[in-house]
């Protein structure tokens, strides 16, 4: 009779499945550091930095908040101090010091450097995970941590706010988790970078239909296109109401019905499935 064939069967290609990657804390003692950097007072805000955040949307309230600092000269420290290895100095450039805090403790410190380049650095030994804020049930994605602030601050009751720190970086796990359950994921890394337009595909492949390319209308990003007028928080309703009906229950609920703005979208957002199957249906 027939032998049973036991040759091994080539295998079929598997596409790769992408995972978001993990980041790893900073040690205490340079969380512990970090800490004592930014509480220095020599890092209060002068007015040439405030009237520059205000002119992007931070107000004077909200850089407090934050803990943004302005850092008037170059450091060189000795590594060792924050509990980091190797022999070159740690290097805190001068300029406008903007950290992400966790539960209290100093995470990372980047510096927007006024001239230079980079124009962005990232201080050795920080955490790299996406900044993540707000309490909206969509999401935004933005490249600048500076936008996100804005956004989150005019928003953020409507989104949360992802900021990548580059166009091409890709979300790590919290962040991931969070467009993973966004009902509608507003894409706005475009303006010019020319890598946010080849990644549009990643991020339909990774996170499906519910991602809309959604750029700033005016300037290279939401901090250019505040200033040049735009009001962030319709840009954004615009984004999240899709269709006319959408947007007339928002208004019915809002005027009507005394709903928050946030309470609204959530609830129109959290019916965006069963809108669709009740349509085809005859009442």
């Amino acid at each position: 009779g027939m032998e049973p064939d036991f040759r091994p069967r080539p295998a079929r290609p598997v596409k790769d499945i992408w995972r978001p990657r993990s980041t790893t804390l900073p040690s205490d003692v340079w969380m512990h550091n970090a800490g004592l950097f930014l509480a220095d007072e020599s890092l209060t805000l002068n007015a040439d930095a405030l009237q520059w955040l205000d002119s992007r949307g931070i107000t004077k309230d909200a850089a407090r908040a934050f803990g943004l600092g302005w850092n008037s000269q170059d450091w060189h420290i000795d590594r060792k101090a924050w509990g980091l290895d190797g022999d070159k100095p740690l290097w805190i450039p001068a300029g406008l010091v903007i950290p992400y805090m966790l539960d209290g403790k100093v995470i990372r410190l980047r510096i927007r450097r006024p001239a230079g380049d980079p124009r962005y650095v990232i201080v050795s030994g920080s955490d790299t995970r996406p900044m993540l804020l707000g309490s909206g049930v969509a999401v935004i994605v933005v490249e600048s941590e500076l936008d996100a602030l804005l956004i989150y601050q005019l928003a953020g009751d409507l989104v949360r706010v992802v900021a990548l720190g580059n166009a091409q970086a890709k979300p790590a796990e919290a962040a991931h988790q969070a467009l993973v359950q966004a009902p509608v994921i507003l894409n706005s890394l475009d303006g010019d970078e020319a890598g946010a337009s080849q990644a549009w595909g990643w991020w339909q492949e990774t996170y499906g239909a519910k991602v809309r390319r959604w750029p700033a209308p005016i300037g290279k990003d939401p901090g250019e296109a505040f200033q040049q007028g735009l009001s962030i928080r319709s840009w954004i309703l615009t984004g999240l109401l899709e269709t006319e009906d959408q947007e007339e229950r928002f208004a019915i609920m809002k005027y009507d019905g005394e709903v928050s703005e946030a309470e609204a979208v959530r609830y129109i957002l959290a019916n965006l499935k069963t809108e669709g199957e009740t349509n085809g249906r005859a009442h």
